[in-house]
């Protein structure tokens, strides 16, 4: 598993220069094991030479280790550090409820669609819509508008 990330400083940055404009291509990989001299495997990587800054404990396993090439040969990795997967997915879920929060859950085939709104509406529309029961059908509502 892989993924790239772009943060910055392939040069030297002045003092208050916005860091995120440079140019530093990092990727995550996941960490198989770490062995007792504190060098780690990453999925994917076999083969592929490895430089750990620091080393890691057994603590780090199933981590993603935030990794860059090294002098741009793509061939070789430095791991800068590494990143619990909880964090990752946290960081995730959040960025995807704030993206989603204003937009309807639509279920849409052909004429007919459902649209579940996040402020609790619900919108079922279609040229012929049937609602069957085999038992108690009940409607309730603050108000109920009919025809």
């Amino acid at each position: 598993m892989k993924h790239h990330l772009s943060l910055g400083a392939s040069e030297p940055l002045a003092p208050g220069e916005d860091k995120t404009q440079a140019a530093l291509p990092l990727s995550l990989h996941l960490i198989e094991s770490v062995a007792q001299s504190g060098e780690m495997r990453l999925v994917g990587c076999e083969g592929r030479p490895v430089l750990c800054l620091q080393s890691f404990g057994d603590d780090a396993i199933g981590s993603f280790a935030v990794c860059t090439q090294m002098n741009g040969n793509p061939a070789a990795l430095v791991v800068l550090g590494h990143v619990p997967i909880s964090s990752v997915a946290l960081a995730l879920a959040d960025e995807r409820s704030l993206s989603q929060a204003a937009k309807p859950l639509v279920l849409k085939c052909g004429r007919s669609q459902l649209q579940l709104h996040p402020d609790g509406r619900v919108r079922i529309t279609g040229d012929d819509i049937i609602v069957e029961s085999n038992g108690r059908m009940g409607l309730r509502g603050a108000v109920v508008d009919l025809n």
